[in-house]
C-alpha cells in the first residue's frame, strides 16, 4: 500500500492511497472459490458449478464488496501509519476503476484533531440541534432497503438508465487495441457512473443482439497516461438487458432482517429506531465538530 499525505488546511488533510491489484485480486479469488459449493446456477448440479462459471457470473459483485471493505480498513491502516488523529469520517473519492489486475487508487479527505492549548471557553457559542425521523424519511429508507435487495430480471427491450446490461466490447485508440480496453460479458449498471459517461450513454437504447461502435472520451485526469485526454473507439455487442425487480415488503422479506414479529409495522418500527439512532449520532458528531472548531479558533 502506497500513501501520500497532503495538508490542505489547519485541520484538513487529503491522503492518496494506492492498493496493489494483487491484494484485491487475491481476496476476490478467495471469496469466489468459497462460493463454488454454495451457488446454484441452471444447468449445473448443486455444488458442481465450475469455478470459471462462478467467476464470470459473480466476479463484479464480489469485487465491489471487497473494495468496499478494503476502503475502510486501508484508510485506518494508512492513518495509523501516518500517526494521524482522525476526527470524523473521511470522504472517499475513487480515482481508478475497479478492474482485475489494476491497482486501486483513492483520495480520502478528512479532518484531524488540532494540537491546541485550551484557552477560556466562556465565549464559545455552541448550538445543540434536535431532529426526528419523519414518516417520509422512513418511507425513503425502506425504498432504499428494497433497492439494495433487488433482483435482476431479463427483459426484451432496449436498455435504459437503471438497467443492468451485459456487453462484449473491444476498444481501440488510433486503430490499435490497448490494455484493459476489451472484455466479454461485462456487467454494467447504467446510471451509477462506474464507467465513463460516453460508454454508458452508448449502451442506453441498445437491445440484446445489437452491435455498434461509439467514441469514448477519456478525461485529462484519467489514471492511464496513454489514455488521458484521448478519444477511443469501442465496438459494443450487447448480450442481455435486465431490469431491477424490487421485493415486496412482506413476511418473507422482513424475516431476512431478523425483526421480531415479521409484520410490516414491526419492521417499520425497527428501521425507524435504527435511523433515529444514526441521526442522534450524527447530531452528536456535529456538536463535537462545533466544539472543535470553536477551540481551534480560540487558539
Amino acid at each position: 500500500m502506497q500513501v501520500s499525505l497532503e495538508t490542505t488546511g489547519n485541520i484538513d488533510r487529503k491522503m492518496t492511497v494506492t492498493l496493489p491489484a494483487v491484494q484485491i485480486d487475491q481476496e476476490v479469488e478467495k471469496r469466489l472459490k468459497a462460493m463454488v459449493g454454495r451457488v446454484r446456477i441452471d444447468g449445473f448440479r448443486p455444488g458442481k458449478v465450475p469455478f470459471p462459471v462462478v467467476k464470470k457470473r459473480y466476479a463484479d459483485g464480489v469485487r465491489y464488496e471487497v473494495v468496499e471493505k478494503l476502503l475502510g480498513s486501508s484508510f485506518q491502516e494508512a492513518a495509523s501509519q501516518e500517526k494521524l488523529r482522525v476526527a470524523g469520517l473521511p470522504e472517499i473519492d475513487l480515482k481508478s476503476m475497479m478492474e482485475e489486475g489494476k491497482d486501486l487508487e483513492y483520495v480520502a479527505s478528512f479532518q484531524v484533531y488540532p494540537e491546541i492549548t485550551i484557552a477560556g471557553v466562556d465565549t464559545l457559542a455552541i448550538s445543540r440541534q434536535v431532529a426526528e425521523v419523519t414518516d417520509a424519511d422512513l418511507d425513503k429508507m425502506i425504498e432504499t432497503i428494497r433497492t439494495q435487495n433487488r433482483d435482476w430480471q431479463e427483459v426484451a427491450r432496449a436498455a435504459q438508465v437503471g438497467d443492468m446490461v451485459n456487453v462484449d466490447f473491444d476498444g481501440t485508440l488510433n486503430g490499435e487495441a490497448f490494455e484493459g480496453g476489451a472484455a466479454q460479458d461485462y456487467s454494467v449498471e447504467l446510471g451509477v457512473g462506474r464507467m465513463l459517461k460516453d460508454f454508458e450513454d452508448g449502451l442506453v437504447g441498445m437491445s440484446a443482439g445489437e452491435e455498434k461502435t461509439i467514441d469514448v472520451a477519456f478525461p485529462d485526469t484519467y489514471h492511464a497516461e496513454n489514455l488521458k485526454g484521448q478519444t477511443a473507439q469501442f465496438k459494443l455487442s450487447l448480450q442481455r438487458v435486465r431490469e431491477a425487480v424490487l421485493p415486496e415488503v412482506n413476511e418473507d422479506f422482513i424475516q431476512k432482517f431478523g425483526v421480531e414479529g415479521s409484520s410490516v409495522e414491526s419492521f417499520r418500527a425497527e428501521v425507524k429506531k435504527n435511523m433515529q439512532r444514526e441521526l442522534d449520532n450524527k447530531l452528536k458528531t456535529n456538536l463535537k465538530q462545533q466544539v472543535m472548531d470553536g477551540l481551534a479558533a480560540s487558539t
